[in-house]
């Protein structure tokens, strides 16, 4: 499944794929916005890779999984709430590896629950304002890789059997 346009994206339920990947945005147009609304938005595969290109506002608690055989799941811009502290983010790659941008940054999330094997993000919230107003929970089964600078959260908990990488500097 690809969905691929010059402008915003609304996805407004259930976006799957048993048999592929799911692409959303263009990959040549990085400031697109990509909407995750009404009742929860959940976007599947069995095993396929899930991509966002673009910036992903979450209006509703929202899940995105590739099943337990994993395929990786990438969101190339930044991950925010619609309204501040207003949707959590659930991400299930399996056995794939998961790569986000920045979370929380503009609009703080509710919750945010990553799993996967390689688990690569840019930071969560800013300098002196939390991404996560609640729960922040990653299990990476591989290597946990922290870049950015900032991961502000109300309660963290970070766990990697791989082990931890940081790219600079981290304020907690």
């Amino acid at each position: 499944v690809s969905l691929v346009t010059s402008g915003a994206i609304l996805i407004d339920g259930l976006l799957g794929s048993t048999g592929g990947s799911v692409t959303v945005g263009d990959a040549t147009d990085p400031t697109a916005t990509i909407t995750l609304d009404v009742g929860g938005s959940t976007i599947t595969t069995v095993g396929g890779d899930i991509t966002l290109h673009g910036d992903a506002v979450l209006a509703q608690d929202t899940t995105i999984s590739t099943g337990a055989g994993g395929g990786d799941v990438t969101i190339t811009g930044l991950t925010d709430a619609s309204a501040p502290g207003g949707s959590s983010l659930t991400v299930a790659s399996g056995t794939g590896d998961t790569d986000l941008g920045k979370i929380g940054s503009v609009a703080s999330l509710s919750a945010l629950t990553l799993t996967g094997d390689d688990i690569t993000l840019d930071g969560i919230g800013t300098l002196g304002a939390q991404g996560v107003t609640g729960l922040t929970d990653v299990t990476a089964t591989g290597t946990l890789t922290l870049g950015g600078t900032n991961y502000h959260g109300a309660s963290q908990s970070y766990d990697a059997t791989g082990g931890f990488v940081a790219t600079s500097d981290l304020v907690f």
